[in-house]
């Protein structure tokens, strides 16, 4: 197992933050095909604790990931993405 840099795990974070801005913005696209138009500051307003859920949701996905070894950058973004999902599925 290699040893990751303190640069390579803020770029597998990032990635992280990435999926997550990403269902974010798909689920802003869809509440405005709702009708309903939001920008990203009046998203996480109206919804707050589920933003913040699905933020520590894509950190605690990516402790997991650190602690196994088995980390990627496509992992990580998938690891946000799919937190921002679990916790906006009533959105």
């Amino acid at each position: 197992m290699e040893t990751l840099t303190y640069l390579q795990y803020g770029l597998y974070f990032g990635a992280m933050i990435m999926g997550v801005v990403a269902h974010m913005v798909k689920k802003l696209a869809d509440l405005n095909k709702q009708g309903t138009l939001l920008s990203p500051k009046d998203y996480f307003m109206k919804f707050p604790y589920q933003t913040t859920l699905s933020l520590f949701g894509g950190i605690a996905g990516f402790f997991l990931m650190i602690s196994t070894g088995d980390i990627s950058y496509i992992a990580s973004l998938l690891a946000g993405y799919t937190a921002d999902s679990v916790f906006t599925r009533k959105i």
